[in-house]
């Protein structure tokens, strides 16, 4: 009798839950169908917003008001390009190609990318990136989650302060991206995965819209490897990225 009653208790608790779930799934399913469409719609105009400015660059000449507008629409095309990012791998339907390849080379090589934005800005950036540290995985996705981490760093800074990267080879390799911030503190470690989170009291400069980290979070989480943020010794943001 009791195990009956136990049966009809837990039927019900399902079919409770189903229900209770349903309006958020149903929503969430609308929010990946609307980033789908946004993309294909924003996507051609921001293709003419650039076309336009090279054509009245070459016309009119250089100027600050081209450079912010060319700047902006940059920043709008890495937005789109990042949602339909995630949604697709929401979806299950990114296609990564998972072969060996040089983690050395590309943790080096993204990192290499930023040394001008670093050095442009007063800091300095510390490099410790073995030779012949190889992982299987999708190469260009690993490159994307190393360079949302380079970005953020450069973006969480203090002014003069350091960036280090460290590789550390092994049968898990580690990657370790330090960058002195003495604001941390007031940044909601916990959250900084979370799509759209931001900080704007504790963001010193630059541009962000809160799904970089989402982002190379879902990349992580692909590739079966652990991503985590932490605060040393209170003034250093740590990312931690375990394969």
């Amino acid at each position: 009798m009791f195990a009956a009653g136990s049966l009809i208790v837990l039927i019900l608790v399902i079919l409770i839950s189903k229900r209770a779930v349903r309006p958020t799934a149903e929503s969430y399913e609308k929010q990946k169908e609307f980033i789908t469409n946004a993309n294909h719609e924003l996507k051609t105009p921001l293709t003419l917003i650039r076309t336009n400015l090279d054509i009245l660059e070459s016309e009119t000449g250089p100027s600050e008001w081209l450079e912010d507008i060319r700047d902006e629409t940059g920043i709008m095309t890495e937005l789109v390009n990042r949602l339909v990012a995630l949604a697709r791998m929401d979806e299950d339907r990114t296609r990564l190609e998972f072969l060996p390849f040089s983690l050395s080379d590309a943790v080096s090589e993204t990192v290499l990318a930023f040394s001008t934005a670093v050095s442009r800005q007063g800091n300095t950036l510390n490099t410790a990136i073995p030779s012949g540290v190889t992982i299987t995985g999708d190469e260009g996705s690993i490159r994307q989650l190393v360079s949302v981490l380079m970005d953020n760093a450069v973006k969480y800074r203090d002014p003069g302060g350091t960036i280090s990267v460290n590789l550390q080879p092994g049968k898990h390799p580690v990657l370790i991206i330090d960058n002195s911030y003495h604001a941390v503190g007031l940044l909601e470690l916990d959250r900084l995965f979370d799509r759209f989170y931001r900080s704007d009291r504790a963001r010193t400069s630059g541009s962000g819209f809160g799904i970089g980290l989402s982002l190379a979070k879902a990349i992580a989480e692909k590739h079966k490897s652990e991503l985590a943020v932490q605060n040393v010794r209170g003034h250093v943001i740590r990312f931690r990225l375990r394969f």
